[in-house]
């Protein structure tokens, strides 16, 4: 980050307190980070497998017809596009334009490095793909921050969309539609004062403050945003019809949009295990256990590994070191002051 790029209000930054302290919380912060995805990866997976035959599970998955799968890994590979439309439409609210190209290689570079090191830097690495003028990165950092934000919003809006009636399902969507929008708002309005980073705390803030003035970016967001989740329910029915999921199709898309919500909840990795077990815990009654955990299996392939290995082959493999050493550089950069 450039001085240029640091907070305005210098007496807000240093904090007088003991380095000990601060410094054993930010230790213990990151053993707990590194941590949680692993135990919740283990947890799920042991929940998962309690509720399966692995065996009938894998025997499904070897008789998928290739036709559905055929499906399948076109709405992969239609996604990533989805995205890359989205993220074109989230630069502009920052004033920052990005071509296609530009902003398809960095959603390739966030999938191809989050499954070489899992859990770690998507957004970072989105960011940092992206940055082209000095002093550019924080503020397109604050943009796909409230693009996750976005994304939170609009796979609650598909849970509600696939259901009719009140139920806990119906709840809990609502619930996480409210939660992406107060949180959104809450970041606009504290600004520097929120509770993460003071700087970062303001960029955020910024996005989201212009995002209102430049409407039809943020609308156009919205909606591309919905449907990419939707693309990616239809790729987990296409992962069901494959392995001979006989659900009807309404309850089949509600389970889809709930266990990749379940999924994005950042307790594992690639939303292994989670999005799994909520997929079988939600289709219980149809029987149907060992192919709807094959189908999620197929779904965690394509979504990440299989557009993992296209972005490694689109980008190559200098791109992604200079990715490495520049999100390393950044997080140098962003990182809190430690004096």
């Amino acid at each position: 980050m450039s001085d240029t790029d640091a907070p305005p209000s210098e007496p807000e930054a240093p904090v007088s307190q003991p380095d000990a302290p601060p410094s054993l919380l930010r230790r213990l912060w990151k053993v707990a980070r590194a941590a949680l995805p692993i135990v919740g990866l283990a947890v799920g997976l042991g929940i998962l497998f309690a509720l399966v035959d692995v065996r009938g599970a894998w025997n499904a998955l070897l008789s998928a017809d290739p036709w559905w799968l055929a499906a399948a890994v076109g709405l992969a590979i239609n996604a990533s596009l989805i995205v890359a439309v989205k993220v074109w439409a989230i630069v502009r609210i920052v004033k920052l334009p990005r071509s296609l190209r530009q902003t398809w290689s960095a959603v390739m570079a966030g999938v191809t490095l989050n499954a070489v090191v899992p859990g770690r830097g998507g957004d970072l690495i989105r960011a940092v793909f992206l940055t082209r003028e000095p002093g550019s990165f924080p503020l397109l950092l604050g943009a796909v921050l409230v693009e996750r934000l976005i994304d939170i919003g609009t796979i609650g809006l598909l849970v509600l969309l696939t259901g009719v009636g009140l139920d806990w399902v119906t709840l809990l969507a609502l619930g996480v539609v409210c939660a992406a929008v107060g949180g959104a708002t809450l970041l606009a309005v504290l600004g520097p004062r929120s509770p993460i980073r003071p700087d970062l705390g303001e960029r955020v803030a910024q996005t989201a403050r212009r995002a209102l003035s430049r409407w039809p970016y943020l609308l156009a967001s919205i909606v591309l945003s919905l449907l990419a989740w939707a693309n990616n329910a239809a790729l987990m029915l296409c992962a069901m019809r494959a392995v001979g999921v006989t659900v009807p199709t309404l309850p089949a898309l509600r389970a889809s949009a709930l266990s990749i919500l379940a999924g994005i909840v950042p307790v594992s990795i690639s939303g292994i295990g989670t999005r799994d077990t909520v997929l079988v815990l939600f289709l219980d009654s149809y029987g149907q256990g060992d192919a709807l955990a094959a189908a999620a299996l197929i779904y965690t392939a394509l979504v990440y590994w299989f557009l993992a290995l296209v972005g490694a082959a689109a980008l190559g493999p200098q791109s992604l070191r200079t990715v490495r050493r520049l999100a390393a550089s950044r997080r140098k950069d962003a990182a809190p002051p430690t004096g």
